[in-house]
């Protein structure tokens, strides 16, 4: 991972690692490595995540963060007001200080209903904190 992160800071490029889950214990290895944007960050099915502590982290080492909220779970299948709460949840945690970037973890790929009004609810949600 630092060999990778190393080639493309080389080329003048930012560095960005994609995990979901369970990786807390690797959060300062991950640091180290020299990566730039963590993305991944799920709330719902990150098994093993505590944003606050991550942010602390990121936040100290002058590195950012990307997700904050579960496209699985509560875009494609929450409601209108969890996907709202969600995004507020994301950003009261993991915008202060900069160097966070909302979106749906991973994304969003059923093409139902939900997903759709649920996406539009994200966006309003945005607009309404931003």
């Amino acid at each position: 991972l630092a060999a990778e992160a190393a080639l493309v800071h080389q080329a003048g490029r930012k560095f960005g690692y994609i995990i979901t889950s369970a990786f807390l214990p690797l959060v300062d290895d991950i640091i180290a490595a020299g990566v730039d944007v963590l993305i991944g960050l799920d709330p719902s099915e990150g098994k093993g995540t505590h944003l606050p502590d991550i942010k602390r982290r990121f936040r100290a080492a002058g590195r950012a963060l990307w997700g904050g909220v579960s496209g699985a779970i509560t875009v494609e299948m929450g409601t209108r007001e969890e996907t709202g709460e969600a995004v507020r949840e994301a950003l009261d945690t993991l915008a202060p200080g900069g160097g966070f970037i909302l979106s749906p973890v991973d994304n969003v790929r059923e093409p139902t209903d939900t997903a759709r009004e649920n996406s539009r609810a994200f966006i309003e949600a945005w607009k309404r904190m931003r």
